[in-house]
């Protein structure tokens, strides 16, 4: 009972009502640091809302206890700028039914809008998916899921869906089920860039890929230099001050590819393929006009 836990050391000897914190043999507190640690960036820095109120409820439970100290100081944390709002009722709901349907492996129809300044139209487009796991990238967080219709993988940004989840009549196929679908669909985000997946069965040796060049000038070339995981099929090599750059793309990902080129401005160019050169060099001819004439 409570008692003897604390005369073993396992609880501090005052009373909460809201339950206590215990670290013991499971886990010691050199062990509970990180994992604390891990808790509140995906609360504080991430906005996750399934993290956010387990946080809450830890920090409830370790205040004026002996613990107290394994949540002092943020010792770690993640720079990203959160730009959906998280704290909504409605987020909150949608996340909630899908954490239940991803543990089940339940098939559910989610249904996508787009925001007054994305359309004209409001029209809401319905998917018939398995969702697979919730994905922060970049600035907010997606859905991971098998889409039902043509067997793809699909990520679909939170705060674009409904909050109403809707689960088909199908039996859930389970967990083990989900973690293979899981691992290979993470293995195929890997090959694509950014948030674009490529189709199954797309491996790194694929025909079907195609290469991209860039020629980075000295500026940029120190920073590329630095990025060893940025791709699994990137090389590149030196080339007097500059640094040429090819990675192994499926054309799915080319536009996201080349908004990551977009940004480093004067700093790259695109050499392979024609097609992604040409329309990078009419982007940038655009936005020249555009700063001449705004």
């Amino acid at each position: 009972d409570l008692r003897e836990l604390k005369k073993a050391g396992l609880l501090a000897d005052d009373t909460h009502r809201d339950g206590y914190y215990l670290v013991g043999p499971s886990f010691s507190a050199s062990e509970a640091k990180p994992m604390l640690g891990a808790l509140r960036v995906l609360a504080e820095n991430l906005g996750s809302p399934l993290s956010s109120s387990t946080f809450d409820r830890v920090t409830r439970r370790m205040a004026r206890t002996r613990n107290v100290e394994l949540l002092a100081y943020p010792v770690e944390a993640i720079g990203n700028r959160l730009v959906i709002d998280t704290r909504q009722e409605e987020f909150r709901e949608l996340v909630s039914r899908l954490e239940t349907f991803i543990r089940m492996g339940r098939e559910v129809t989610v249904s996508k809008f787009f925001h007054p300044w994305e359309a004209a139209s409001h029209k809401e487009t319905p998917y018939r998916v398995v969702p697979l796991q919730l994905l922060f990238h970049d600035l907010a967080w997606y859905l991971l899921a098998e889409d039902r219709a043509d067997n793809q993988f699909k990520v679909f940004r939170l705060d674009r869906l409904r909050p109403a989840v809707t689960p088909a009549d199908a039996p859930a196929r389970g967990l083990e089920a989900q973690r293979r679908a899981l691992d290979e669909a993470r293995a195929l985000l890997q090959l694509g860039w950014g948030v674009i997946i490529p189709p199954r069965g797309t491996t790194a040796e694929s025909p079907d890929l195609v290469t991209v060049k860039v020629r980075f000038d000295a500026y940029a070339a120190q920073f590329i230099r630095e990025s060893i995981n940025r791709h699994p099929t990137q090389q590149w090599r030196r080339v007097g001050d500059t640094m040429h750059y090819t990675v192994r793309l499926h054309d799915i990902s080319l536009d996201e590819f080349g908004r990551w080129v977009f940004g480093w401005g004067e700093h790259a160019l695109v050499t392979e393929p024609a097609s992604l050169r040409d329309k990078l060099a009419f982007r940038f001819a655009k936005a020249a006009d555009y700063y001449r004439n705004g």
